[in-house]
């Protein structure tokens, strides 16, 4: 059987930073309510084929504006490798990202389970369509 190797190579990832904070908002139990989140994300090349990637994701604010019941922020950062690729920018900014997002989602899950919350579960995202003004625009990434 042939294995055919991805021209990205997944080197790990880390969590730079988690901050959660219950506000004075009271749900009763059961109750759904909307969650707005807002991402972020920086690509920095470090060298040739070498690429990190810092994911973030922040739900509610500080005046608590969407009326939830706590504020969250999670930052992760993930190493690529990718070799001999001519469109190594755009394979970044869409492929790097997918492969990092269940990260920070599964990492949102575990800090509001351990609160003592229901846990938060971010939906799948198309990221491609999320990002889609900055796919376009190669100068984004820092070098």
């Amino acid at each position: 059987m042939n294995v055919v190797q991805s021209a990205v190579e997944f080197r790990g990832y880390r969590v730079l930073e988690t901050y959660f904070s219950l506000t004075d908002v009271v749900v009763e139990p059961g109750k759904e309510f909307n969650l707005t989140p807002t991402f972020s994300r920086v690509i920095i090349q470090k060298g040739e084929g070498r690429y990190t990637l810092t994911l973030g994701v922040k739900i509610g604010s500080q005046d608590n504006e969407e009326k939830l019941p706590f504020v969250i922020e999670v930052k992760i950062e993930g190493e690529f490798l990718l070799q001999g690729i001519e469109n190594a920018d755009a394979i970044m900014k869409v492929n790097a990202t997918a492969i990092m997002f269940p990260y920070i989602r599964s990492t949102v899950s575990l800090i509001t389970a351990l609160m003592n919350i229901d846990p938060i579960v971010l939906p799948t995202i198309n990221l491609a369509q999320m990002f889609e003004n900055e796919i376009k625009n190669s100068e984004d990434i820092e070098k």
